[in-house]
């Protein structure tokens, strides 16, 4: 069976259920994303799909959930549940700390678990990181990798140094060279510190002193990409003056532009 889905007013597809599962999961596709597969009249939203009458809910599918009460008139007593997002009544729900996961999810929950697979969160558990505590943690890391390379550069540049004295003074041409040799190894010094550190541990050296961590939107753990495209992102929030590491003081969820462009939220890190 191959899917289509519409994200921004433009059409995706066709993709393959194994496709359309890890967008899934990995949040591409959420409750409110339109979709579209053969047997279906039209276009709907994914959490309206209606359950599969006769095969009981698969380990990696979500669509044979049994059906939801819409979001628009949720009785004061229904639960929303972790994973798919829809509400049901309380004895339909099975409590998970201050979670719940409805009966069609428990066999995706269980599945997870086995395959060492991150655990999203519930939206309103996450507490976002105060900004002077991000401010802290930010300058942590630039005095790590400063010593870093200060350790990396010094012998370097002393090796740069008697070689230029052994060739003459007429070295403008190596001189260049090495300073852009230099700047490339700080750049991808920089870009595996950062990368490391999130896709391993969801937070830098800085972060773990001040107890933070960065997840996604709905509280799960990064991808590798996502971890790359973040740090690139973080040169937009530098190169428009700055600006980008400001908006975290206009931002009820305070995120920066690089946070609002990859769909992740610095919080704080839960006790352990």
């Amino acid at each position: 069976m191959t899917w289509f889905y519409s994200q921004g007013g433009q059409q995706f597809g066709p993709v393959t259920d194994e496709e359309f599962q890890r967008l899934r999961r990995e949040g591409v596709i959420g409750p409110a994303t339109l979709v579209w597969r053969e047997g279906l009249p039209e276009w709907v939203e994914y959490q309206s799909l209606a359950p599969a009458p006769t095969a009981p809910p698969p380990v990696d599918s979500l669509v044979s959930l049994p059906p939801v009460v819409s979001g628009q008139n949720v009785p004061a007593d229904h639960r929303s549940c972790v994973l798919c997002g829809r509400y049901y009544p309380p004895e339909e729900v099975l409590p998970l700390n201050d979670l719940h996961l409805c009966a069609g999810c428990k066999p995706v929950y269980r599945q997870m678990v086995i395959e060492g697979l991150p655990l999203p969160a519930s939206p309103t558990r996450l507490r976002f990181a105060p900004l002077g505590r991000r401010v802290v943690a930010f300058i942590l890391d630039g005095i790590i990798l400063y010593i870093m390379q200060l350790i990396m550069f010094i012998p370097a540049s002393l090796g740069f140094g008697f070689l230029t004295n052994q060739m003459g003074p007429d070295n403008l041409g190596l001189f260049i060279a090495f300073q852009l040799f230099t700047n490339l190894v700080s750049m991808t010094l920089q870009m595996a510190y950062y990368v490391f550190f999130w896709h391993r541990y969801a937070a830098t050296p800085g972060k773990m002193v001040c107890r933070l961590k960065i997840v996604r939107g709905d509280g799960s753990r990064m991808s590798l990409g996502r971890c790359f495209g973040r740090h690139f992102a973080t040169w937009l929030s530098a190169l428009t003056c700055c600006v980008g590491y400001l908006t975290p003081w206009f931002d009820e969820e305070r995120r920066a532009l690089h946070d609002f462009i990859c769909d992740t939220r610095v919080i704080e890190a839960p006790p352990k």
